[in-house]
């Protein structure tokens, strides 16, 4: 599927389960009536990325990659 909106009306229809973000699942499941069951899984554990480009950063960007890098250790 080529978007989670599109995941989410497919289940809506009938025709599966999806595996979702969070936040993503939660935007629509009230809307489509969906029921949500979270993971608890190891699987289901994702490593995320900041991508960014090998120069220097402004300093407000900075800041924030500081941020997300501290919440992290």
């Amino acid at each position: 599927m080529k978007s989670f909106e599109a995941i989410c009306k497919m289940i809506e229809a009938g025709l599966g389960i999806g595996i979702l973000p969070k936040i993503a699942a939660e935007a629509f499941a009230q809307e489509l009536n969906l029921r949500l069951v979270p993971l608890a899984d190891a699987w289901a554990i994702r490593q995320m990325y900041v991508c960014c480009r090998e120069e220097e950063l402004p300093v407000s960007v900075q800041k924030m990659l500081d941020h997300l890098i501290a919440d992290t250790a």
